[in-house]
Order: structure tokens, then C-alpha cells, then sequence
């Protein structure tokens, strides 16, 4: 997508094959949802780590705020993936995991405006069916 300026914008996130084909059909297609928008924000940005608020998440990932809490909790626990979270038990920062930056895999090459303008819009079944159009 080029700007008024004629400048191209876009790109895309690499997610590996293999933590595709290994955790997709093991999450619900909410939790799907928010685990792209959450690798959006870390290694879409060449990231390791973000503070991304579970009001980002809501918005980023079109899930409710019980799901989205509900799921942030399960990433605490989860290898590829693992949250911070306060004594009160409020997420504060989401940490991608060494497995999710692996250069040398076999990846797919997820377009981000998939992943800014249609997460939220779908549902999370939708949404998988969509991501798997894009696996090489």
C-alpha cells in the first residue's frame, strides 16, 4: 500500500512453520487471534518484549477483555510465548520466546495488514481459515 506520497508501506511478520503447524489447532481461534496481533507488536517490531496493555489487545485482536485476560494468564505458562504480570495480576509486558526468532526455519510470511485490519473484524475461526492461505 503506497501513502499520498507515493512511499510503500506494508510488509509482513515471519511466523515459523513449525509453531504454526504445532499450536494453531491447539488454540481457540480467540486465542489465535490474539496471539497474532501479540506477534505483531513483538516480532513484527524486531522485538522481544512490549508492554502492550490488555486494552491494545481488545482493540488489536477484536477479542473481549475476559478472553483476552484469560488468555494473557495461559501465555504466562506457554514456551513459545510468556507474559509478566503484576501482584494484582495485571499483564505488563509479553515476551516472545528464542523459538519465535529463529532466522534459519522454514517461515510464513504473514502480511501485516492481515493482521491490522482484519483481526479485529473476524471471527476467530475466520481468522484461522485466512492464516492458513498464507503457509508456504
Amino acid at each position: 500500500m503506497a501513502d499520498k506520497n507515493g512511499k510503500q508501506h506494508g510488509g509482513y511478520t515471519r511466523v515459523l512453520n513449525e509453531f504454526l503447524d504445532l499450536y494453531m489447532p491447539m488454540m481457540s481461534g480467540s486465542e489465535f487471534k490474539m496471539l497474532m496481533f501479540l506477534l505483531r507488536k513483538t516480532v513484527g517490531w524486531n522485538r522481544r518484549s512490549d508492554h502492550i496493555s490488555i486494552s491494545q489487545v481488545v482493540r488489536g485482536a477484536g477479542v473481549g477483555k475476559r478472553t483476552a485476560v484469560r488468555a494473557a494468564k495461559g501465555f504466562g505458562n506457554w514456551p513459545p510465548y510468556f507474559s509478566t504480570t503484576t501482584p494484582n495480576g495485571t499483564t505488563k509486558r509479553f515476551t516472545a520466546g528464542d523459538t519465535l526468532f529463529s532466522a534459519s526455519e522454514p517461515y510464513t510470511r504473514f502480511p501485516n495488514r492481515i493482521i491490522d485490519e482484519l483481526t479485529p473484524t473476524l471471527t476467530g475461526a475466520e481468522f484461522k481459515m485466512v492464516q492458513c492461505g498464507f503457509e508456504g
